[in-house]
């Protein structure tokens, strides 16, 4: 039994990957980075709030870059 759910783990977790490297696949089909940057600047209320949920999923300490939401 406890193989049997093994199994099934590692099975969700290929697909995870699967489509993990399907998504990134797309992305560069659409233009990589410059696409993205060209689809948020016209699209910065779904920007900002994608960005958010994906940089709170980040489970190590980042470092912002320089400038970022810099206060003036």
């Amino acid at each position: 039994m406890k193989n049997i759910s093994k199994n099934k783990n590692l099975e969700n977790h290929n697909r995870f990957l699967s489509l993990k490297e399907s998504f990134l696949e797309a992305f560069e089909a659409i233009g990589g980075t410059k696409g993205l940057v060209e689809w948020a600047k016209k699209n910065p209320d779904k920007f900002y709030p994608m960005a958010v949920r994906i940089l709170l999923k980040e489970t190590k300490p980042f470092k912002l870059p320089a400038g970022f939401m810099r206060m003036s």
